[in-house]
């Protein structure tokens, strides 16, 4: 898997980036240990903790994650 590797999917929701390969993310594997399950629009989806989710934030490190991570601490304050 190429470092960094991002794609970007529109969808009807709006746009979606998946970013690969990024130093620090724990496997797939060890993502799906820690999810829970939850409903979205009708469909249930795996979603992962939120240790898991700060750890991605900060390996991607860009703008938007760095603002991510400052709003999950102000939500959970």
């Amino acid at each position: 898997m190429a470092s960094r590797e991002q794609v970007a999917i529109e969808t009807d929701l709006g746009r979606l980036d998946v970013v690969q390969g990024l130093e620090g993310v724990p496997s797939y594997e060890k993502l799906r240990e820690g999810t829970s399950e939850a409903e979205v629009l009708g469909v249930k989806v795996a979603v992962c903790s939120l240790d898991d989710l700060r750890a991605m934030k900060q390996s991607a490190g860009r703008p938007r994650d760095l603002v991510d991570l400052e709003d999950l601490d102000a939500a959970l304050s």
